[in-house]
């Protein structure tokens, strides 16, 4: 992937990451105001927070950051997970600027609509999310592999 790819997909990754960081604040200041009842509550029930901001953002970007904004957390979730799976998939692909466009590719044919795939990827757990957005970027991103 040339330069350009690589600086849109962190602006991209940036961007997600500062909403979810705004979301997470608000939930936290509406709660900071409730009773301890509701903060236990809150707490045991992670009581959801609202995604039309999330969705929206996700719906206003091209279908295809959308796309590898997608496998950007995919192969970070990967990577926190099964980094074992992960790096043999990188071997057996020979890069992970490889693997990555194929890991786009593959998202594009399982969730076609971009609508549709975006309201499947604002239901992911939100600290799951930036968790795995973020071991990207410091595994993949900020070393201009790509």
């Amino acid at each position: 992937m040339s330069l350009n790819i690589n600086i849109n997909i962190n602006i991209n990754i940036n961007s997600y990451l500062k909403l979810l960081e705004n979301e997470i604040l608000t939930e936290q200041r509406y709660y900071q105001e409730k009773n301890y009842i509701s903060k236990f509550f809150y707490k045991l029930f992670k009581h959801p927070r609202d995604k039309n901001k999330e969705l929206l953002y996700l719906d206003s970007i091209d279908d295809e950051s959308f796309y590898q904004l997608f496998s950007a957390y995919t192969i970070g979730s990967e990577l926190l997970t099964i980094p074992d799976c992960l790096n043999e998939d990188i071997m057996s692909y020979g890069s992970i600027e490889d693997l990555f466009i194929d890991r786009v590719k593959i998202l594009k044919d399982r969730l076609p609509l971009k609508h549709e795939a975006a309201i499947h990827f604002k239901e992911k757990d939100c600290n799951f999310v930036k968790e795995s957005l973020l071991a990207f970027q410091e595994k993949f991103s900020n070393q201009n592999i790509f």
